[in-house]
């Protein structure tokens, strides 16, 4: 069986790539940060099992099936529909208290556009 110290998720036209570790165990790192369901099927196919997935930004945006928005998350998907947890080094929430709590005018100025797109993306 293969074992992944870590995958990595963005958005790339690089598709997988994979490589051996100096004591031979496979290691695979994904590109697509949407692409979780392939990504889960390549480490599948790779004959290892996922645990989990991490991410940097938990957007706490509403997930998308057949292009409709569903109103779940995209989190709560992966946590329900997947049955993997997910780590988020921080989310919308994190992100609007720390613009909201900035002395620095520039920075607050963000926060509009931030909770415009949580009035338009969020999940319920």
């Amino acid at each position: 069986m293969c074992s992944f110290d870590w995958f990595r998720a963005r958005r790339s036209p690089s598709a997988f790539s994979s490589a051996r570790s100096a004591d031979g165990d496979k290691r695979v790192k994904m590109s697509a940060g949407t692409a979780v369901r392939e990504s889960i099927a390549a480490i599948r196919a790779a004959g290892a099992t996922p645990h989990a997935v991490a991410i940097a930004l938990d957007r706490q945006e509403k997930a998308t099936e057949d292009g409709a928005d569903v109103p779940h998350s995209a989190v709560q998907y992966v946590r329900n529909a997947l049955g993997l947890e997910v780590v988020a080094i921080a989310t919308l929430d994190d992100l609007l208290q720390y613009l909201s709590s900035r002395a620095n005018d520039e920075l607050r100025a963000h926060r509009e556009g931030v909770l415009a797109y949580r009035a338009r993306y969020g999940a319920s």
